[in-house]
């Protein structure tokens, strides 16, 4: 299957197809969506909808092809009431940062 990253689509909410599988748990969905993705902008956000929603298997997948600080504030953006949706990926990140593994879970 070919598609054409010029066509991008997205859905009502303005969200990248990676994003909503991201945001949904759709692990192999992510998988056969990175290669077509726009890595500037769909990859972080892709990471950031991971987090908020606790999918730690797909914020594996991403984020090595991601900017987590850059997901973090977008993060922060969306969930300005509600700074502990955040917390997991900012967990991950000083995670990252110490060369540490972290498995741990939204509540």
């Amino acid at each position: 299957m070919f598609v054409d990253p010029a066509q991008r689509r997205t859905t009502a909410y303005n969200c990248s197809a990676l994003t909503e599988a991201a945001a949904h748990g759709h692990i192999e969905c992510v998988r056969l969506l990175l290669p077509v993705s726009d890595p500037k902008t769909d990859n972080s956000a892709a990471l950031m909808m991971a987090a908020l929603h606790g999918h730690t298997d797909i914020m594996g997948v991403l984020w090595d092809v991601s900017e987590p600080q850059k997901a973090l504030a977008y993060a922060h953006i969306m969930e300005p009431n509600h700074p502990e949706r955040c917390v997991l990926l900012a967990q991950w990140i000083q995670a990252k940062a110490d060369n540490t593994i972290l498995t741990a879970q939204i509540g």
